[in-house]
């Protein structure tokens, strides 16, 4: 969360300076963080950002209480938090490394530049999407505590034996079982103040994984009886062939647990009255809007999984353009609030002040390249060319 909060900052400080067209002839030019597509872009990765730093604070607590479960000599949280932090890994460096581009897009040819800040962001994360474990074998870990999780689920309601025991981050997958565990919304008139709802938003969510884990777990049956092999899980035939299936399955439960995380945490911040009700109202628009932007991005799963129906979608749109009018005034102090000083973000056009045009030329003039030997261009073009204004006029 860190970086993609830095690359955010840059991103943000620039749009809210720089200045590009009018649709009011003889008015001043807009501001970039104006136009829709530009705020749908960079607030969505605030959201985003801030999502990734509470999501550490949470994998934090949880990396506590295993550690003191384990004093004690009690594991059992030990697969749940294995499972947990592999998909998150994957997810979160995924994340970073494409909020990072989009970030740099969003800043036109100065996000190109190095003294941006922004491509160094880049070349120095890259990285992390293949150490410390590949992430698509990581996100097949999870799949496979997910799928023995769910198969376990459906062996016991098949025996006609109670449920087992399941984790917290997990216990969703029980609705395949049990009648009407979540709210129908694709049977009511959704309104637009519904989607303002931690439940409802948590039911759509908890619904679309269940679906996917559904999918996965018939895509690998499937592949089994095809090649005419048993099940086995995490190696094999049939799981081989159903990779695409159980990756998507590990990213679904990492959306999910970011979307809980970021809730949890800011009605932790409201418990504990650290930050003003002003301040809480916001950080919960952002939570919303993190949620919401990936139920637009991702409409295709819940329409498929008949978690809303197409009529709907427009409602999750216009959830998403209110949400991002009512932050965009916000969207500096946003990044104000992560605390990077300008040492720490070295950009010309990301510092504090807003300055960009006078730190470009400073940065520019104080290049070590300056003083290395011309080019073979600078005495036949370049020369002339910026000194045109100093020729004597002849008359």
């Amino acid at each position: 969360g860190e970086v993609l909060s830095k690359a955010v900052t840059i991103a943000v400080r620039y749009n809210a300076v720089r200045r590009q067209t009018t649709s009011v002839p003889g008015q001043p030019e807009e501001i970039i963080l104006n136009y829709q597509q530009s705020a749908r872009n960079l607030i969505s990765q605030i959201a985003i950002s801030y999502a990734l730093l509470f999501m550490g604070r949470s994998m934090h607590q949880m990396h506590e209480s295993f550690e003191a479960d384990r004093e004690s000599g009690d594991f059992g949280l030990l697969p749940e938090l294995h499972a947990t932090s592999s998909c998150l890994k994957a997810l979160c460096t995924w994340l970073t490394t494409s909020g990072i581009e989009i970030c740099r897009q969003s800043c036109g040819g100065q996000g190109y530049s190095v003294l941006s800040g922004l491509p160094g962001l880049y070349t120095n994360y890259v990285q992390n999407l293949t150490w410390e474990g590949d992430n698509t074998i990581l996100c097949l870990q999870t799949a496979r505590y997910l799928t023995k999780t769910l198969m376990s689920i459906l062996q016991a309601h098949k025996r006609g034996d109670s449920q087992p025991a399941l984790a917290e981050t997990v216990a969703y997958l029980a609705g395949t079982v049990q009648e009407d565990p979540f709210l129908d919304l694709s049977r009511q008139d959704l309104e637009l103040h519904d989607l303002f709802s931690f439940e409802v938003l948590d039911s759509l969510m908890s619904q679309r994984s269940l679906f996917v884990a559904k999918q996965a777990l018939e895509n690998l049956e499937a592949n089994a009886r095809r090649m005419e092999v048993r099940v086995q899980l995490g190696e094999g035939l049939a799981w081989n062939a159903s990779h695409v299936s159980l990756v998507k399955l590990a990213k679904c439960h990492g959306w999910l647990l970011l979307h809980r995380s970021f809730f949890g945490q800011v009605a932790a911040l409201e418990k504990d009255a650290k930050l003003p009700d002003s301040s809480v109202k916001v950080l919960r628009d952002v939570a919303f809007l993190f949620t919401l932007c990936h139920v637009e991005d991702s409409l295709g799963d819940f329409l498929e999984g008949n978690i809303l129906l197409p009529s709907q979608a427009s409602v999750i749109h216009e959830a998403v353009q209110e949400l991002l009018r009512k932050l965009r005034t916000e969207a500096v102090a946003l990044v104000d609030a992560f605390s990077h000083d300008d040492y720490s973000l070295n950009s010309a056009i990301g510092s504090r002040d807003g300055d960009v045009y006078n730190r470009l030329l400073r940065m520019a003039r104080s290049s070590p390249f300056n003083a290395t030997q011309e080019g073979p261009a600078w005495d036949a073009i370049l020369n002339p060319f910026f000194n045109r204004g100093k020729r004597t006029a002849k008359l």
